[in-house]
């Protein structure tokens, strides 16, 4: 059987698109979207994939918009013939395929990682079979049948290892607190230039692990013991190390952090579509012990005081996040 999966763009749509394919066993397998084959968050060495020419909707790029959205509907109409079932993980990237779908009667089925849903899931959720949302919360925005879902993880998340052996992984001392940093793709610059600054005001000095992406210089944590690297492959290493995280608030983090039950201060990318990462880090809150600086408001200070609470504070208790049906289980309930 034969299942399309639809997806491409950034890492919040490709990463979870990867995690959801790891666990269907048995199917064959292959990825449409727009420039996935530069794409870096995109395994080309593991997925049959096909790039389909897109275009994000524009007045002033009309022209190039529709002639994109022609070839990438030519060449769909072609890939999607065999097609049993396809899975759209959203972004102007998978309009194309969608489309597709849709003329040429082939079921397909939704994700939506955030709390509020982007443009190109609220378009197509009235002709899927169903969306699948992360948060409870986005199903109002959205029309046809609605599942609450797990967010998809990835496969090196499925155990975590003892705090001991996970700072030994990365040679940082055994006692003391550990702050794991994690910029995203977007944005990590801000991370680079405020936070070891924000270090240097809290007593006494915590160790970091700080993941600084590919696009932003390395930060500079003077006399403060810290692991720097652009990515980290063994994520459940990072998450077991820390004591606390400082994260923007993309939903594969959130749900990252939730999975690995960390304390979190979360600060949204400020340019993200329609501010969704603060919707999503407000949600964060109201079901776990985090906090939330938005970026206007991020500073030495105001990080140094927030990490300090999630540190040296006692946890405030909560009921702790009970993680829906995954993904990939109602999935082939659909299929049988």
């Amino acid at each position: 059987m034969k299942i399309i999966i639809a997806a491409a763009g950034s890492g919040g749509h490709i990463i979870p698109a990867q995690a959801f394919a790891e666990e269907l066993t048995g199917h064959s397998i292959c990825f449409l979207g727009h420039n996935l084959s530069q794409n870096p968050c995109f395994d080309k060495t593991r997925w049959d994939y096909v790039d389909i020419p897109a275009a994000p909707p524009s007045l002033k790029r009309g022209p190039q918009f529709l002639y994109a959205m022609l070839l990438g509907l030519k060449k769909s109409w072609n890939l999607l013939g065999d097609a049993s079932l396809v899975i759209g993980f959203g972004s102007y990237h998978t309009v194309p395929v969608l489309s597709t779908a849709l003329f040429r009667r082939i079921p397909f089925i939704l994700y939506e990682a955030n709390a509020l849903p982007g443009k190109v899931i609220r378009l197509f959720s009235p002709y899927a079979q169903w969306t699948g949302c992360y948060f409870k919360e986005a199903a109002k925005y959205l029309k046809g049948t609605i599942k609450p879902v797990s967010h998809p993880l990835r496969s090196c998340l499925s155990c975590f290892p003892s705090k001991e052996e996970a700072r030994d992984y990365f040679g940082l001392p055994k006692s003391g607190k550990t702050i794991l940093v994690m910029g995203g793709s977007q944005g990590a610059a801000l991370f680079s230039s405020l936070i070891p600054k924000a270090i240097q005001e809290i007593e006494p000095k915590p160790s970091v692990i700080h993941l600084s992406g590919y696009k932003s210089d390395p930060p500079n944590y003077d006399g403060i013991e810290a692991h720097i690297k652009p990515f980290e492959e063994n994520m459940a290493f990072a998450y077991s190390a820390a004591d606390a995280v400082i994260s923007r608030a993309g939903a594969s983090s959130i749900s990252e952090i939730e999975a690995a039950q960390k304390r979190a201060l979360f600060i949204p990318f400020a340019r993200a579509a329609d501010n969704h990462q603060k919707i999503n880090a407000q949600v964060a809150l109201s079901r776990g012990d985090h906090l939330l600086i938005e970026e206007h408001e991020a500073n030495p200070k105001t990080i140094a005081n927030a990490l300090s609470t999630l540190l040296f504070e006692e946890t405030r208790k909560r009921k702790p996040y009970e993680p829906n049906q995954r993904l990939s289980s109602l999935v082939f309930e659909s299929l049988l």
